[in-house]
């Protein structure tokens, strides 16, 4: 079996794409965990470009040859530390292989070009797949692509509405590769010398972009928890300290706006789309490490399309008791709530009512947040659950 990765160095979620480094936009990085397993445990791995894979193309205004995409990719991996004379990068479909096992994004619509055609399993990975419908990934290109299996963070047909409305009749099993905390994640400050507070963060995501989505939940953001913390951060001073942070933060209002359609009014636009948007300065200044080690308690809202964010296992591994509503996204990955974590009804209300009940409750705050930490630092590290995904492909294919 052979792990091919679709436009792998166009991935913010693997590696940092040359586009990324030329504009100076950091990359996520969450799911560089399994490629690093697969160079590791010396597994057999890939690279296939199609016509549509560059990062850079789209900031230049125009497409490049097929050898570009190449010299690109070679440049991107070399550029993230990985020897690019030692990856086998494919650009000709009739060198895939019937038992390879492909991997594409949705947050990628270019992934999908062709993807049909190609030899082999088809995997669509659905993070943020409100983007479906959102950020150029239509219906028929899901259809098209005849995928075998999805692959998430939590099995979506079991707790997203939104999900089963518009992807349930693709009957496909969704397979789980939960999130992982960075070996840079340490419990490192005692628990008891740790403010009794809870310390939100995460980015306050808007999804005017999203028609279906907005029709869906009538709603104008991915997560109204959010939205209600970063909106009541004065009120919430005695239980919560926030870091939350709208993903526009440093965006000037009238980019974002519709309106004037002028050719600098979409100059101004394009240049803030790539040099600016996304950056997160203030978010992005303090060390989220030592952020988390200050509190006893975290909370991280969860996507209301039914996926968790990355802070709760990043948070979880730093020591923090996690609070997270009770939903299958968490107890599919064996966290149960009252032993591993903390749920609440995911209000207001009822975040401040668990979380003045544990500033209490010392002794049952501490359990928590070590059983928590100990189950994440086994189970949620890179090696670990890169390890389960690739035995459950191997099982299946």
């Amino acid at each position: 079996m052979r792990i091919v990765f679709i436009n792998l160095h166009c991935n913010s979620f693997i590696l940092r794409p040359l586009r990324y480094i030329l504009t100076g936009r950091p990359s996520t990085y969450k799911h560089f965990f399994l490629l690093k397993y697969l160079i590791d445990e010396k597994k057999d791995w890939a690279v296939y470009i199609n016509d549509k894979g560059s990062s850079i193309g789209k900031l230049c205004g125009f497409r490049f040859l097929k050898w570009a995409f190449v010299l690109e990719c070679y440049i991107c991996l070399l550029l993230n530390g990985i020897n690019p004379f030692k990856a086998r990068v494919i650009t000709d479909e009739g060198k895939l292989r019937e038992s390879d096992v492909l991997l594409a994004y949705i947050h990628y619509p270019n992934d999908l070009h062709n993807l049909k055609n190609l030899k082999g399993k088809k995997l669509l990975h659905m993070n943020h797949f409100y983007a479906r419908l959102g950020i150029g990934v239509n219906a028929k290109m899901i259809e098209d692509a005849d995928i075998d299996y999805f692959v998430s963070e939590a099995d979506l047909s079991k707790n997203s509405k939104f999900f089963n409305k518009y992807f349930g009749r693709y009957n496909k099993k969704v397979l789980l590769l939960p999130y992982v905390f960075q070996e840079r994640f340490k419990n490192a400050k005692p628990f008891p010398q740790r403010k009794n507070l809870a310390v939100a963060t995460g980015t306050l995501a808007r999804i005017e972009r999203s028609k279906d989505l907005y029709d869906f939940f009538n709603i104008e953001t991915l997560h109204p928890m959010r939205l209600a913390i970063y909106d009541n951060k004065r009120t919430l001073s005695n239980e919560v300290d926030s870091y939350i942070a709208d993903y526009y933060e440093d965006v000037p209002p009238d980019v974002v706006s519709p309106g004037n359609r002028s050719f600098w009014s979409r100059l101004k636009k394009r240049f803030v789309m790539y040099f600016v948007m996304g950056h997160q300065k203030k978010y992005r200044s303090f060390n989220i490490v030592d952020k988390y080690n200050e509190y006893k308690m975290s909370v991280v809202p969860e996507e209301i399309i039914g996926l968790p964010a990355i802070g709760f296992v990043e948070s979880m591994a730093c020591g923090c008791a996690y609070i997270g509503i009770d939903d299958p996204m968490y107890r599919d990955i064996g966290l149960i709530p009252g032993k591993h974590y903390i749920a609440y009804d995911n209000t207001l209300e009822g975040l401040r009512k668990v979380i003045a009940f544990y500033q209490n409750e010392p002794y049952k705050l501490q359990m928590i947040a070590e059983t928590g930490c100990s189950y994440v630092r086994e189970h949620f590290n890179g090696g670990s659950a890169a390890g389960r995904f690739y035995s459950e492909l191997t099982r299946l294919l």
